[in-house]
């Protein structure tokens, strides 16, 4: 397996069938619909506040990605957090996730970020794992629709 950093723009219609099983595998009915904006995702990587990590087979083809966004702690300013947005492999090809997640945090580390979130959904539970990676619990996040 090959883990690296790539640009979203240039993965974005390679990736578009993962992104879209990820989405179904993991969010309700009542999530609005599939619709990224890649412009803004850009932006954000133009400004270092993005980073897409993917991993691919031997032979070249995306099997996984993590992808973060980087922001400094507003009440601790020498803190910089990276927040996972998504973390996927697809289901034919599971089973690396540990080593992966360990190799982006091991490259956000070399890049200067203090802290590594994860988001775990209730649908797709991968707590065991963070734990075994020497992530904690941190805290409960909900979610209330307001349209």
């Amino acid at each position: 397996m090959k883990y690296q950093l790539e640009r979203i723009a240039d993965i974005f219609d390679e990736a578009e069938p993962m992104f879209r099983a990820h989405y179904k595998e993991v969010y309700s009915e009542n999530e609005p619909p599939f619709s990224p904006d890649i412009e803004t995702y850009e932006q954000m990587c133009e400004n270092n506040r993005f980073r897409a990590y993917t991993a691919r087979s031997d032979d070249g083809i995306l099997v996984g990605y993590c992808f973060f966004f980087l922001a400094r702690k507003l009440r601790s300013k020498e803190c910089v957090n990276a927040h996972q947005d998504s973390f996927y492999i697809s289901k034919d090809n599971r089973g690396f996730g540990e080593e992966f997640l360990s190799w982006c945090d091991e490259d956000l580390r070399k890049k200067g970020v203090t802290s590594s979130y994860q988001y775990v959904k209730d649908s797709c539970d991968f707590s065991p794992m963070l734990n075994r990676l020497g992530y904690e619990y941190v805290e409960k996040v909900y979610c209330r629709r307001l349209n």
